[in-house]
């Protein structure tokens, strides 16, 4: 959690905790979970939903990228850089996120994929989110991009990330 007790979005209000917050996340997920079960809430799982999801994700990855390369092309002469492995982490969360979120929406929408004949691709797609969720640098450096000796985790991760792109774009 990155939440402090006064933050700057609350004026001077005592902030909500982090973990606080992730519970009421973890419930309010738990309960529509219920109500999908439940057969109160319905989602259907046809292409245009489909869809919408991929491109959000997509939208999502590229704002990733560029955050990293935006950062590096900044900072890469930097011989401390202490926001790399902010950058780093957050982007990595996002990546095992969606690799966890591309498993279920290959489940759910299996007919649709089944229909595009885009199996092989989502699977593809699947492979690098893993890969790249399976990354783990002891140190993590945003060494400068000509050098023999440093190496730029977020190069690597942005790359992953765009290969990733690639499949959502295919």
């Amino acid at each position: 959690g990155n939440i402090w007790l006064f933050s700057p979005q609350n004026s001077l209000k005592p902030a909500t905790s982090s973990s606080t917050q992730y519970k009421k996340s973890r419930r309010l997920l738990k309960n529509f979970n219920l109500s999908l079960i439940e057969g109160k809430t319905t989602l259907p799982l046809d292409e245009s939903n489909f869809v919408i999801v991929l491109k959000r994700i997509r939208k999502d990855l590229n704002n990733l990228v560029k955050t990293t390369s935006d950062h590096v092309r900044e900072n890469q002469d930097l011989f401390i850089d202490t926001k790399s492995d902010d950058i780093f982490y957050n982007a990595y969360g996002k990546i095992y996120a969606y690799a966890q979120i591309a498993k279920g929406l290959g489940h759910d929408f299996k007919d649709v994929l089944v229909d595009y004949d885009i199996y092989a691709i989502w699977s593809s797609l699947i492979k690098t989110l893993d890969e790249t969720s399976s990354f783990e640098p002891w140190i993590v450096r945003n060494g400068q991009l000509q050098s023999s000796f440093s190496p730029n985790h977020l190069i690597t991760l942005s790359y992953q990330a765009s290969r990733s792109i690639n499949y959502l774009n295919a």
